[in-house]
């Protein structure tokens, strides 16, 4: 019962401690991006009709961009070239529904050249995904498969018919997973599921490796969800206390 309390006050001081540094950075970010302004038009000597308006908007802007670097984990923009030339490629995409990351991924190598697999939940949305990426990429080397990443048995067949279908795998995109419900189910779909499916595809991206001179990649997609989340220490598979 201690152990159960003493975790629950961690997890809250952890959140306050959490909260009251990003404020704290936000507030100095807003200051520092107002201070700039203010000192420029007072230097020089412009009035204050210009000078205060100035420095709100550079305190709005300074903080807007904290708020987004906090969001999304980096200060600058990460831009990706599209020239390169991928039509002797092969890319598997999990979770490649129309509107999320994965599609959005799918659609720029695509484009690039490459052969292009999805993995979706259903027939209707992977019709629909394959079908606007072939509009999109001008070429018709872009499939489906169907796997729910919640069934072992799903996520073998599934990586069998890649295996089978496919004499390569250059880069593999772990982007599949849900944001909600039963805990089994979390950990099924967001970490053993991508985990099985890796691990049944390696055979096929280690003989890639050996014959490509770029060799292979697997990226694991992520969120930022994990800096406002709380862990139950005593108990990790439980809701930790709000």
């Amino acid at each position: 019962r201690y152990r159960g309390r003493a975790s629950t006050w961690l997890n809250k001081g952890n959140a306050l401690y959490l909260m009251a540094t990003s404020a704290v950075k936000g507030l100095v970010s807003a200051a520092a991006g107002g201070l700039l302004p203010y000192v420029c038009c007072s230097h020089a000597a412009m009035p204050n009709l210009i000078t205060v308006p100035a420095a709100v908007l550079g305190s709005i802007a300074s903080l807007t961009w904290y708020a987004r670097v906090y969001i999304q984990g980096y200060y600058f923009d990460k831009r990706c070239g599209i020239q390169a030339d991928l039509r002797q490629k092969v890319a598997v995409v999990t979770g490649g529904t129309i509107g999320g990351l994965g599609y959005a991924s799918a659609e720029i190598l695509a484009k690039m050249g490459a052969t292009v697999v999805l993995t979706v939940r259903s027939d209707r949305k992977g019709n629909e995904a394959i079908e606007a990426l072939k509009l999109a990429a001008g070429h018709t080397r872009i499939s489906y498969v169907v796997i729910d990443f919640l069934s072992k048995k799903s996520v073998r067949a599934g990586a069998a018919t890649i295996i089978a279908t496919h004499a390569s795998l250059d880069m593999l995109i772990l982007n599949a997973g849900v944001g909600g419900g039963a805990w089994a189910d979390l950990w099924m779909c967001n970490q053993v599921g991508p985990f099985l499916f890796t691990q049944l595809l390696t055979p096929l991206l280690a003989k890639t490796a050996k014959s490509s001179p770029d060799g292979v990649r697997v990226t694991a997609v992520s969120s930022g969800a994990h800096k406002r989340a709380s862990m139950n220490y005593v108990n990790p598979y439980e809701r930790a206390a709000e």
